[in-house]
């Protein structure tokens, strides 16, 4: 019986969770959707606002997807790439830099430049 109590009292609390978390992501009545306004308050945080997202155009879908994905990736996202850098990287160090390295020697010799008092410059 003591089995029966505890899986009512989990569900109990599951429900309640749920129902919570489902409650909080409706809007109050009282709530007026404003993109322009919406749009600026972003700007304004960020300072970084392409030509193409105008303040006329905040309306948009494409828009409003194009901030999403540029600015605030999925946390999914930014994980999986967290996950799969440290397995990328040595690849790239020990697979592909060898072959480049002539060309980044080149670039380097060709473009530094000896300053007096300050010394070696590549500009």
């Amino acid at each position: 019986d003591t089995l029966l109590v505890d899986h009512v009292l989990t569900l109990l609390t599951l429900t309640g969770i749920i129902s919570a978390a489902c409650r909080s992501l409706i809007p109050p009545d009282d709530f007026i959707f404003c993109p322009q306004a919406l749009m600026e308050r972003v700007s304004a945080q960020v300072h970084y606002v392409p030509a193409r997202w105008t303040r006329s155009a905040a309306h948009l879908a494409d828009v409003r997807d194009q901030l999403a994905a540029e600015l605030f990736p999925l946390k999914a996202v930014t994980m999986v790439e967290q996950v799969v850098s440290p397995l990328v990287i040595p690849y790239l160090l020990f697979r592909r830099l060898p072959d480049a390295m002539g060309e980044i020697f080149d670039f380097i010799v060709n473009s530094t430049v000896h300053v007096q008092g300050i010394g070696d410059v590549c500009c």
